[in-house]
């Protein structure tokens, strides 16, 4: 109809601010399956466990690969990251000594007592015959008494 503006809504993904008459995209480490969004920090940061690896997600790319865990704002599924960034830091680790990280871990799990864990390990490992652990959180197992 004549004389009348179309008013555009910003898209899922996207962030629209007050003097801007194009949509900018969320950052990586973020997404937004809102309509609307005002700002970049409307964006939701990465969930833990999850990773964001573009602009503009609707939502989140996947989960963190097994033997790894991603905390919040996560960019990538795997491989060593730990950076500041504006909203606090984003970090991406290897599944430390004594724990197992499933994959979409969050934080490492403690391997139980019966099992072991060197590092990286998507899940625990258990005591070979001959040997024991009757601790948690063990990255070996001790020989069985002769």
């Amino acid at each position: 109809q004549p004389g009348t503006i179309a008013s555009s809504i910003c898209p899922a993904g996207y962030f629209c601010g007050v003097n801007s008459s194009s949509p900018e995209p969320c950052p990586v480490g973020t997404y937004s399956n809102r309509t609307g969004l005002r700002e970049t920090s409307e964006c939701v940061l990465c969930a833990p466990g999850r990773y964001c690896a573009t602009v503009g997600l609707r939502e989140p790319t996947g989960e963190c690969l097994a033997g790894y865990f991603c905390e919040a704002g996560a960019i990538e599924s795997f491989g060593e990251v730990d950076e500041a960034i504006p909203s606090g830091r984003r970090r991406v680790l290897l599944c430390p000594a004594g724990h197992y990280c499933i994959e979409g871990a969050e934080v490492p799990m403690p391997c139980p007592p019966g099992t072991y864990c060197t590092g990286n390990n998507s899940l625990p490992w258990p005591c070979t015959a001959g040997s024991y652990n009757l601790e948690s959180m063990q990255s070996s197992c001790e020989p069985c008494p002769a």
